[in-house]
């Protein structure tokens, strides 16, 4: 399976979970943030602060 790379803006928080509806931890990576998916299933969500 290949990578992916996701951007976001300065100043915001790149938050990560095992389900969509939570709870949300805050992954300290910058951007552009490369991963290599290796979960069934993983979500991504930035909070601009």
């Amino acid at each position: 399976m290949g990578g992916l790379l996701r951007g976001w803006l300065i100043g915001g928080a790149l938050l990560e979970s095992t389900n969509v509806a939570g709870p949300w931890t805050t992954n300290a990576a910058a951007a552009p943030f490369s991963l290599a998916p290796k979960q069934p299933q993983k979500y991504y969500r930035v909070i601009v602060q």
